[in-house]
């Protein structure tokens, strides 16, 4: 499947539909979620293309958020995404960019740092591709300020992801499943 549709799948299914971002379902009912794929070669600068789509959300207030589709193998691996991310991040901090927006992220094998990687915690951040999410501050501000106990939402998606079990987390993940 084209991962940018495998990807809507999943945004429609997991996040939304299981609740997992409680601030997600307005932004894609109103078709304010961009979603773009990458497949770099070698001599483009993923760095720059992150830079760019901060550019397109800063520029088009219509859009909320932005995923970045990874699809090609430099970041199948987990730990060399986490570098990405941390770079990203250090990047938007030295362009002023990390006053207008958060990066948030998504990996096949995402682990928590203090979680086995068997642990279904884990699910609540995996997704079928490296996707990098680019959020606008000011929106995600908003929408935790009207939440009574926004650090409920992890706590929330945890207890999601143990009453489903493995074996209901298993059948939705096939559903997301890459060729």
């Amino acid at each position: 499947m084209d991962p940018i549709e495998l990807t809507k799948t999943w945004l429609q299914q997991a996040v939304i539909g299981l609740g997992l971002c409680p601030f997600a379902r307005q932004p894609w009912e109103r078709g304010a979620i961009r979603i773009e794929s990458t497949g770099l070669e070698p001599n483009d600068d993923l760095l720059q293309r992150v830079l760019d789509e901060v550019g397109v959300l800063a520029k088009d207030g219509q859009i909320s958020t932005t995923l970045i589709v990874l699809t090609y193998d430099e970041f199948e691996d987990f730990e060399r995404f986490l570098d990405l991310c941390e770079t990203i991040d250090d990047l938007l901090e030295q362009t002023g960019w990390d006053e207008e927006f958060v990066l948030a992220n998504f990996h096949p094998d995402y682990q928590f740092g203090d979680a086995n990687p068997d642990d279904l915690s884990n699910f609540t951040n995996r997704s079928p591709w490296p996707t990098l999410h680019l959020i606008r501050q000011s929106e995600l501000n908003v929408a935790v300020q009207n939440m009574q106990d926004p650090s409920a939402i992890y706590k929330d998606n945890i207890r999601t992801m143990n009453e489903l079990g493995a074996d209901g987390i298993a059948a939705l993940w096939a559903k997301w499943a890459r060729d």
